[in-house]
């Protein structure tokens, strides 16, 4: 096993950005100049953290290319510095078109108090999971996973997005 050199973060240049500010985005980044190169901490902070949140304003698409350049650190020559060029490609912002349900029929009282998300609205991954637990927590209908129960029609054209949901309501047999 050779271990090989020691990074240390460098410069850092996000492109793409647009939608929202390169401070906003660099400041979820957790790292500073000069720690030493995780890429883990990099690829959670692009690949978990700036999806989440493009995925809350509606960007569905979002993806992220992070280009590493290597480079020897003069300073000091058992150390290497590493720069980032991170090319953000947002995709469009996605909107709710309709939002079916199948299998069961929800009151306009149950569909106002289950989902936070309405048609209508910029789509926002963080408010369907929310929807989705408050239907969990009601405790009628088997438990529902967002990315399981539901189907996603993207209608890239337009940027809109049909959802449809199976519910099934629990039967007594499922209490026991």
């Amino acid at each position: 096993l050779t271990e090989g050199l020691l990074y240390r973060l460098g410069a850092l240049r996000i492109a793409g950005v647009e939608a929202m500010s390169p401070a906003e985005v660099r400041s979820l980044f957790p790292m500073t100049k000069g720690d030493i190169a995780n890429g883990e901490k990099i690829g959670e902070w692009l690949f978990e953290d700036l999806k989440r949140l493009y995925g809350e304003k509606g960007f569905i698409q979002y993806t992220a290319e992070p280009v590493p350049l290597f480079k020897n650190n003069p300073r000091n020559p058992e150390e290497g510095v590493v720069d980032f060029e991170v090319q953000i490609d947002e995709g469009k912002r996605f909107t709710l078109r309709s939002l079916t349900i199948e299998g069961e029929d929800l009151s306009p009282k149950q569909l106002s108090e289950f989902f936070v998300l309405n048609v209508g609205d910029v789509f926002n991954e963080r408010l369907l999971k929310e929807s989705v637990a408050r239907i969990n927590k009601a405790g009628l209908f088997d438990a529902i996973d967002a990315d399981r129960d539901f189907t996603f029609k993207a209608d890239e054209e337009n940027a809109t997005l049909s959802l449809v949901l199976n519910l099934r309501k629990k039967s007594a047999s499922d209490d026991h």
